[in-house]
């Protein structure tokens, strides 16, 4: 199964608690249907996400916990985390990065690794190296 990480604060993983709500247990009839799928994967996202918060509250001391999660846990937080707050959109950045790693193996996961210099300096060298007096 492919994972990857992302890093949750304790207001970061009881945000996520408080959005990702799988709802009433769907009976077996419904298995292999779309909204059956979609809740079994938000059961087992917030599973995780309720043991992060335990894990906070044993160990006070730590500020941030890694979780391993799937594509499909990253697209249900994807298409419910808030962006109006620091927390939300560091998450998805966070999924942003580990969904473009899955789906571009062996590429960095900033697209841009390092700054370029100013843009005027990148156009002169161009046209100094290309149109030589």
């Amino acid at each position: 199964m492919t994972t990857f990480p992302i890093t949750l604060t304790r207001t970061g993983a009881w945000m996520v608690q408080q959005t990702i709500r799988p709802g009433v247990p769907l009976g077996d009839q419904m298995s292999g249907t779309p909204v059956y799928l979609w809740q079994q994967q938000a059961h087992l996202l917030r599973e995780k996400i309720n043991n992060t918060i335990l894990r906070f509250e044993d160990e006070p001391e730590t500020a941030n916990v890694d979780i391993e999660i799937t594509p499909e846990e990253a697209w249900l937080l994807d298409q419910n985390l808030p962006v109006e707050t620091n927390d939300g959109v560091n998450l998805l950045l966070q999924i942003f990065r580990g969904l473009w790693g899955i789906n571009n193996p062996g590429l960095p996961t900033k697209i841009v690794q390092e700054p370029l210099g100013q843009s005027k300096d990148v156009i002169k060298d161009i046209l100094d190296t290309r149109w030589v007096p």
